[in-house]
């Protein structure tokens, strides 16, 4: 089941109310986006899947591997943030979750993820991203962790990546 109801006045979209169900998945919209000149506005979102094995038919498949494993998406999701600006300039911050996750083959038991992409659409932008994966393993490869951290910053010409794997 899905309801949206959205106004539009005065160069800002407003979601009164946004939703989503589907299988064991839930998805909310609210707030305002500017669509016009100086019209800001700030806009929430949430998706919570509480078992992914209800999408498995939409996830990749291990070709090269013959397991049942290679062929099954489990594990939970969620993923939440803002939008705040308008179409000319806004700020994007958001968050994932992960739990026992299985696809194509791979398992990951949690991991965590946090975006920010501030000032987009303008010369001044940044991006951020983190990512902290925990007991990954395919196959018998295995790992305890893994984690990487992305900054970029066009305004001074600065930019940085660092990725960490743990055995």
């Amino acid at each position: 089941a899905a309801r949206v109801r959205v106004r539009i006045a005065d160069g800002l979209a407003t979601v009164e109310q946004g939703t989503l169900r589907l299988a064991s998945a839930s998805a909310e919209l609210e707030g305002s986006f500017g669509l016009a000149g100086a019209r800001r506005g700030e806009l929430t979102y949430r998706l919570q899947v509480d078992s992914l094995s209800d999408f498995a038919g939409y996830a990749p498949q291990d070709t090269a591997s013959v397991t049942p494993a290679s062929r099954q998406l489990a594990g939970s999701a969620r993923l939440d943030g803002v939008v705040a600006g308008n179409l000319q300039e806004f700020d994007l911050r958001g968050s994932a979750e992960i739990e026992d996750v299985l696809v194509a083959g791979t398992t990951i038991r949690a991991g965590r993820a946090e975006v920010a992409w501030l000032g987009a659409r303008t010369p001044q932008a940044s991006f951020e991203f983190d990512l902290a994966l925990d007991s990954l393993q395919r196959g018998s490869l295995a790992f305890d962790s893994l984690s990487a951290q992305v900054r970029h910053r066009p305004i001074d010409g600065h930019g940085a990546a660092d990725l960490a794997i743990y055995k």
